[in-house]
């Protein structure tokens, strides 16, 4: 699932209850940051592991979207063996392993 929208962000975590939420902290409706407060609220989703990935890489940046309740940060330009690392470590050690049969 994908979505550009956090107020659909929401709806399609509280209906799917996906494994793993990767998501930008600027986002248009509203930040990525309340999306988050609002994932933690909730039952349905307060276990779902975030995850931002974001262009925003001063400290602050990271320590804000982990103190909104974020698990882990990833900032742009990302590295593709760190990226598929910080996946693994929610979803398992068969997902870098699959990932990088790819190549």
């Amino acid at each position: 699932m994908q979505t550009g929208d956090g107020l659909e962000a929401v709806n399609l975590a509280f209906a799917n209850r996906p494994d793993l939420i990767l998501m930008d902290i600027q986002l248009p409706d509203i930040s990525g940051l309340e999306v988050t407060r609002r994932l933690r609220g909730d039952e349905r989703s307060r276990r779902i592991p975030i995850v931002a990935v974001t262009a925003l890489a001063m400290g602050w940046h990271e320590r804000e979207a982990l103190d909104s309740g974020r698990d882990a940060y990833i900032s742009k330009p990302i590295t593709i063996l760190g990226f598929l690392r910080t996946v693994e470590s929610f979803l398992g050690g068969a997902f870098l392993a699959s990932s990088l049969q790819l190549r």
